[in-house]
């Protein structure tokens, strides 16, 4: 009589730890590409964005609901021209719930008005852009400035890019935020948006480029998170603004959107946030896995 012959535990060891090996090399490899459909979801998001943004530059906010935030607007566009780019706080806010001191998702939510402080500057443009909330949240972010901030207000996940709200220093003027679409001779070259950890990037500190003419000695960018006195920033900071496998996607005022590579930031040219004549808009670029 012939026996079946099972196998022995030295077998399913050797069986088992090649299933294991096979696992952890196809892992990384699912992972990039995971995240690579994330990269081309969040360039498709901000070319969304983008639009909105011209179909609002182009009609001077015509579809902004009745508010304060709104006549302000119009006033303000009185004296610097048609096509005015809305002005833009630092917060990171859509909403606020009824009652003091209360995140409770059974309590009615109030959409923040235009000019709101703690609204989010993507609030100027939710009437332009479909699901404007899921647009504005990048499927590869994982935290942004201030997400505990004030109670009963809500903005993050879905406010996951940061606008271009540089402050010339000799004339206190914002370059962006507050000026006439027809003032920039070099769209293709101007950011409006980008990956970032902050809402709003207002210079040297917490942009891209680490070399500004105010700040000529400067070696490394975003200095301000990276060595911020809280260590959740100091983690944080430097992955949301490279969050794309180590490469940064940006938003530019021609309308059009694409990645950066991950740099200490001496090789990216400030004109791309002051308008100025400067290096030409990169190429789409492969990112590289960060280490």
């Amino acid at each position: 009589m012939v026996r079946n012959r099972g196998f022995t535990l030295i077998e399913l060891l050797v069986v088992i730890s090649v299933i294991a090996l096979l696992i952890a090399l196809l892992l990384p490899a699912l992972g990039m590409a995971k995240e690579a459909g994330n990269r081309g979801v969040c360039l498709s998001q901000e070319r969304q964005i983008l639009m909105g943004i011209h179909i609002f530059l182009e009609e001077d906010g015509a579809a902004l609901r009745p508010s304060v935030g709104k006549d302000l607007y119009e006033a303000r566009r009185k004296n610097y021209g048609p096509h005015m780019f809305p002005l833009a706080g630092n917060n990171g806010y859509w909403v606020r719930r009824t009652g003091a001191n209360t995140r409770d998702s059974g309590t009615q939510a109030i959409e923040l008005d235009y000019g709101d402080g703690l609204a989010y500057w993507g609030i100027w443009f939710r009437d332009y852009i479909q699901d404007a909330r899921t647009v504005f949240q990048c499927p590869s972010a994982k935290a942004m400035d201030g997400e505990a901030g004030f109670p009963g207000y809500e903005g993050a996940p879905t406010s996951t890019y940061g606008i271009n709200g540089y402050r010339d220093p000799a004339t206190n003027q914002e370059v962006l935020l507050g000026q006439s679409r027809d003032n920039f001779a070099r769209p293709a070259q101007t950011i409006v948006f980008h990956d970032a950890f902050e809402h709003k990037l207002e210079g040297p500190g917490d942009s891209l480029a680490a070399i500004w003419p105010e700040s000529a000695s400067e070696t490394i960018n975003f200095r301000q998170w990276r060595f911020h006195s809280n260590p959740d920033y100091r983690e944080h900071s430097p992955y949301e603004y490279y969050r794309h496998l180590g490469a940064s996607n940006i938003g530019w005022y021609d309308g059009h959107a694409s990645s950066i590579p991950e740099s200490d930031g001496t090789d990216v040219p400030y004109q791309w946030y002051t308008g100025e004549a400067g290096q030409d808009r990169p190429v789409a670029t492969r990112p590289t896995r960060r280490g």
